[in-house]
C-alpha cells in the first residue's frame, strides 16, 4: 500500500486527459492512476472518456457492460512533449446514482458514470517515465468517514490551463454527509468556489463561476487517514450553483474486478 504523507505527492497519481478539438488537443478532464490485482488502471468519469453523442445513444441500455474501444480513440495523455492514445480494455458501470430532491436519497437511472481503462505496459512505462505513479490498492476495508471531515479534490481544471502547460490544482473541502465505501457509492463534497483553499497557491481563491471546476471530472477525492492520504473516490460532477461536487467510491468502481 502506498504511503502518501505530503499533499504535493497526490499530483503524481493524477493525469490530464485530452481530446482533439478543431485540430488541437485540449484538456477535457482528469484521470486517477490505480493498481489493483496487477492491473494498471486509469479511472475517470465516463462523460470525460466517452464522446457525448455516443453516451446519449447508450444511456438507456441497461444491458450495457463493456464499452467499445472505439469510444477511446480520441482520448490522449501527454508524456513530456508526446501524446499517447488511451485505447485499451474498458469496463463501465451502467448504473449511476442521482439524489432525489425530496427524499434526499440516491436514486438510479440507466447511464454510465465512470470508466476503468486497463493500460498497456508500454503506456505505463511512458507515464512512469515522467514521474507518474499508480496507487496500489491491495485490499479494501470498510471505511466510515464522518461528515465535515476534511478531504481533498484534485485534478486539472480547464480555467487554469495556459500556454500548453498542465496546471494541476487541489482544493481542501469537507464531506457533506458520512462517507461509507460499502454503501451505494455516491457521496457529496462541499466546495465554496468563492473561497476555495488551493494547496498549490497556499491561499483561498475564487474559482470562475462560468467554468467552475470543469476539467477536474474524473479527478481524485482524497482523505487524510491519520498521517497519510488515501483515495476514496473520483469526481463525477459539480452542481450548477458550484457549492458541492458529487463523487463516486473507488470500491464501487472496482467491484467488477473484486468479484472476478
Amino acid at each position: 500500500m502506498n504511503r502518501i504523507e505530503n499533499i504535493s505527492e497526490i499530483k503524481n497519481y493524477s493525469i490530464a486527459l485530452y481530446r482533439e478539438h478543431c485540430g488541437v488537443l485540449q484538456t477535457v478532464g482528469t484521470g486517477l492512476l490505480l493498481k489493483y490485482q496487477e492491473r494498471n488502471l486509469l479511472i475517470s468519469a465516463f462523460h470525460v472518456i466517452d464522446m457525448e453523442e455516443e453516451r446519449i445513444e447508450k444511456e438507456n441500455d441497461p444491458d450495457e457492460v463493456g464499452i467499445s474501444q472505439d469510444d477511446l480513440e480520441s482520448i490522449y495523455v501527454k508524456c513530456g512533449t508526446k501524446f499517447f492514445c488511451v485505447n485499451e480494455t474498458v469496463k463501465a458501470l451502467v448504473w449511476t446514482a442521482k439524489y432525489d430532491d425530496e427524499t434526499k436519497q440516491p436514486r438510479f437511472s440507466d447511464d454510465a458514470e465512470w470508466c476503468a481503462c486497463e493500460l498497456s505496459f508500454d503506456l505505463v512505462s511512458e507515464l512512469t517515465g515522467i514521474g507518474k505513479l499508480f496507487y496500489n490498492l491491495e485490499e479494501f476495508n470498510s471505511i466510515v468517514i464522518p461528515a465535515d471531515s476534511e478531504v481533498i479534490i484534485s485534478g486539472y481544471p480547464g480555467y487554469a490551463q495556459k500556454n500548453d502547460t498542465e496546471e494541476y490544482r487541489s482544493y481542501m473541502s469537507n464531506l457533506i454527509q458520512n462517507f461509507h465505501n460499502d454503501n451505494d457509492g455516491l457521496f457529496r463534497v462541499q466546495l465554496d468556489r468563492t473561497k476555495a483553499f488551493c494547496n498549490e497557491m497556499g491561499k483561498e481563491v475564487v474559482i470562475p463561476k462560468v467554468q467552475g471546476i470543469g476539467g477536474m471530472s474524473g479527478g481524485g477525492i482524497w482523505y487524510k487517514n491519520i498521517n497519510h492520504y488515501i483515495p476514496i473516490g473520483i469526481i463525477l460532477k459539480q452542481d450548477p450553483e458550484n457549492n458541492f461536487v458529487e463523487g463516486y467510491s473507488i470500491i464501487e468502481i472496482l467491484k467488477p474486478y473484486i468479484q472476478n
